[in-house]
């Protein structure tokens, strides 16, 4: 058995004794509220082990670099109307 420790996953409710809704429902992971979480799914599987699936709201900083100079793609329709004037910047023609 593997001695893997876990993160450990607290929901709970804010008014105990009344149903548990998303306004009043807290969620901690290792004891650090998750304020700014918006969707939770949990999946019970057999021996102890559960599949969480979460969605957050975060302020993202992220630093993205233009792809290889050599890349060329071919037979792809579409893809300049989605990346619009960032397309130059990722792919050669």
């Amino acid at each position: 058995m593997s001695q893997t420790k876990y993160p450990v996953l607290k929901v709970r409710n804010k008014n105990p004794g009344t149903i548990s809704t998303g306004a009043n429902t807290e969620v901690e992971l290792d004891g650090k509220k998750l304020s700014t979480l918006s969707f939770l799914k949990l999946e019970f599987h057999s021996r102890r082990v559960t599949k969480v699936t979460m969605e957050m709201y975060v302020d993202v900083d992220i630093e993205i670099e233009p792809g290889d100079a050599t890349m060329t793609i071919k037979k792809v329709s579409g893809l300049h109307s989605i990346l619009g004037s960032l397309y130059k910047n990722f792919f050669n023609k």
